[in-house]
């Protein structure tokens, strides 16, 4: 009987040993998935940005009027921060820094084009705007920062996948350790109580 009690409390640890670890791993993987979830949300912020920019530049060259410059000045504004708030979040990435680093000229590039062609219209009138625009150096730019920005999305998207995968292994290791720890307890009940009785 005290064999069988000895064999109950291992087991009962051992259980509690792999659950504390499967509960540690999964809080981590937890960690990581959202923190996948942000640099997404981040990538996708700096695109509208940029397509924000784009577009009040384009109603301001068509028609003149400075109010179609807000959302161009909104994403000016917001850009640099978006951007430091990327960095920070790939910190420990070094293929997504070295993408960074290829976007980062190409959204400088983009929005001194853009800063450009505005002042063209200003000065020139909207003929040369125009022309400028139809130049399709900033479309080319734009491209190119769709496909940095893009492999940077395949990649955290990849991530992802393999972190939730983790997460989903984790979650049925423990499950099934638990469920068979418990019945390999019932067992060595049952065993020690008939024992126990043999011994009365």
């Amino acid at each position: 009987a005290l064999e069988a009690l000895a064999e109950q409390v291992a087991v009962l640890l051992l259980v509690g040993a792999v659950s504390y670890l499967s509960l540690t791993r999964m809080s981590e993987n937890g960690e990581s998935v959202t923190h996948t979830h942000q640099v997404l949300e981040h990538l996708t912020s700096l695109g509208s940005l940029m397509k924000d920019a784009e577009t009040g530049q384009r109603g301001f060259t068509i028609t003149g009027n400075p109010a179609y410059l807000d959302p161009y000045e909104g994403a000016v504004r917001d850009i640099p921060i978006a951007l430091k708030e990327l960095r920070a979040l790939v910190a420990d990435s070094p293929s997504q820094q070295a993408r960074l680093d290829r976007a980062e000229p190409l959204i400088s590039a983009k929005l001194s084009g853009l800063a450009e062609t505005i002042e063209v219209r200003r000065t020139e009138g909207g003929e040369a705007a125009a022309a400028r625009v139809g130049s399709g150096e900033g479309r080319q730019t734009m491209e190119s920062l769709r496909q940095v920005l893009g492999d940077m999305d395949s990649e955290e998207r990849r991530l992802l996948k393999e972190r939730s995968d983790n997460v989903e292994a984790i979650t049925t290791t423990a499950k099934y350790t638990i469920i068979g720890g418990t019945l390999l307890c019932l067992l060595l009940i049952t065993g020690a109580g008939f024992l126990l009785t043999n011994s009365l």
